[in-house]
């Protein structure tokens, strides 16, 4: 695994979290939503890694929907894990990085999403940190059910 997350904002501020959570499975987290990840006609759904491998255990991708106004809404995650959040920003094509970030931490209990800690980040996500670029198929089933969730929640 690569020890570069651990510089990353997201990844920090999720570690500090993360102790005040009961982590459950990943499909605990899926929940139907309205449009499905693929036929999101207004807005552009980018899938990114930092691994050549579009599921490489350990490693950490990003899924984000950006919109004509450069609005995003998306998910930050490791893959086959259940280290995550969603996340709402801003994307700004000169610097390519998304700013005024809001993530969401589920809460868990009893087997169940409970609700969202959200917190306000002051730091920016760097896309290129993400190299590698997927195609939107490429992207788990229980990811895509998380990022999906994300983007209900941020709605």
């Amino acid at each position: 695994m690569d020890l570069k997350f651990y510089s990353h904002s997201i990844f920090a501020t999720l570690a500090t979290t993360i102790l005040s959570l009961i982590v459950v499975p990943e499909m605990s987290l899926a929940t139907p939503v309205k449009t499905p990840l693929l036929q999101r006609e207004s807005s552009q759904v980018n899938f990114r890694g930092q691994t050549p491998s579009a599921t490489e255990a350990g490693a950490e991708y990003i899924v984000y929907m950006q919109d004509k106004n450069d609005q995003v809404r998306g998910l930050v995650y490791i893959q086959n894990s259940d280290i995550g959040a969603c996340f709402q920003g801003n994307y700004q094509s000169a610097t390519r990085q998304i700013e005024n970030l809001t993530y969401a931490y589920p809460v868990m209990g009893d087997e169940e999403v409970k609700g969202w800690e959200m917190n306000v980040s002051n730091q920016s996500l760097d896309v290129e940190d993400y190299s590698h670029t997927f195609t939107a198929n490429q992207i788990s089933e229980g990811a895509q059910d998380w990022f999906n969730h994300c983007v209900e929640l941020f709605n």
